[in-house]
């Protein structure tokens, strides 16, 4: 959660509500306690405006999902009806990252009730309309929260593109727990698939591989293993596993080192992997991410920029304000593609 809850720097000038008990707070600590007094000084009802008394939208929005956070435990109890009244919640949230997420949320939870293969198809309306606000991948998480044997069903309803990413997640349950001898059996069932799904199948499936083997480094070992055409993306998977692979054994090893093994024709992607693996080990501090970047050899520093813009993707409570801040921390010839990036997010 600690990537999409609002900033305390995005609080300095909003007008707090003034609940008498969270007067003597300050900063994020007052905001906070204004949201749990909304929460609490009545039955929940998500009808309510009560959130619309701050005057900074991305405030709005974070005080609505924690609403929804609380409406939600009823789900189970009235689940139609209270699916209904959150999708239009959602609808009413003017941040479209907040949106977004509203919406992710309740396909979410959605998935993990006990009758969930009744409200498939609330699961993908309130993915897909999280989709098209925002991408942050809402079909194949919940497609993975699902028994394996649900997951085409609940994908019958996705279309084009979104039917892919959804595939993603069944590749991902497909490749949970795997050993080595097991890999391309797996493997064989993403390549049964329509051609349009394969893609998807083999990024969730390498995904499940990465994750399982991000402290052993053994993700070469299945790289070797897939066809040619999905290298780029297994030795991108296992560049992201860098910081989590160094944390673990406590070392020293340094980015081109770890990067040695990979065949020289997919190096670049292993340090694209490192990169993009930037923005949950360094918690989206741009600064750190900058430093780093500065440190890769010349031929991939680029990428490696290219691939930190990537994070304000999730970054989405940064302040309009700070865009300039933000963005001429990078080196100049990214400066302006930074802020088209922000600026277009905040549009959306």
């Amino acid at each position: 959660m600690w990537r999409f809850i609002t900033r305390p720097y995005q609080v300095k000038n909003s007008q707090l509500l003034l609940i008498d008990k969270c007067n003597h707070l300050v900063g994020y600590d007052k905001l906070f306690c204004n949201y749990n007094s909304i929460i609490l000084m009545k039955e929940i009802d998500v009808k309510n405006k009560d959130c619309e008394k701050f005057s900074n939208e991305l405030i709005q929005g974070e005080c609505k999902f924690l609403v929804e956070i609380s409406a939600i435990s009823n789900l189970e109890s009235n689940t139609k009806n209270m699916t209904l009244s959150l999708l239009d919640f959602c609808q009413n949230i003017s941040s479209s990252a907040w949106k977004s997420e509203c919406y992710f949320l309740l396909a979410d939870e959605l998935s993990y009730l006990s009758d969930f293969e009744n409200y498939l198809d609330l699961m993908y309306i309130a993915c897909n309309q999280s989709n098209r606000v925002n991408e942050y991948g809402c079909l194949d998480h919940v497609a993975i929260n699902l028994p394996q044997e649900y997951i085409k069903e609940f994908c019958k309803f996705a279309k084009g593109d979104y039917k892919n990413k959804c595939y993603k997640g069944y590749g991902y349950k497909l490749g949970t727990n795997l050993t080595k001898n097991e890999f391309m059996n797996a493997y064989d069932k993403c390549a049964k698939l329509e051609n349009e799904l394969l893609s998807g199948c083999v990024d969730g499936l390498l995904w499940s591989i990465s994750n399982t083997n991000a402290k052993k480094r053994k993700q070469f070992d299945y790289c070797k293993l897939i066809p040619i055409e999905f290298s780029s993306v297994c030795y991108t998977k296992y560049g992201s596993n860098f910081h989590t692979f160094k944390n673990y054994i406590n070392s020293t090893i340094n980015i081109k080192d770890y990067c040695s093994k990979v065949p020289i024709n997919f190096t670049k992607y292993c340090f694209k992997g490192i990169a993009r693996g930037f923005d949950e080990s360094l918690r989206f501090d741009i600064q750190k991410g900058v430093d780093e970047c500065a440190k890769f050899e010349n031929k991939y520093r680029n990428e490696c920029f290219s691939e930190l813009l990537r994070q304000f993707d999730f970054d989405f409570n940064i302040n309009s304000e700070d865009v300039i801040i933000k963005c001429n921390i990078f080196p100049l010839e990214f400066q302006e593609k930074c802020k088209s990036k922000i600026m277009s997010n905040n549009s959306k």
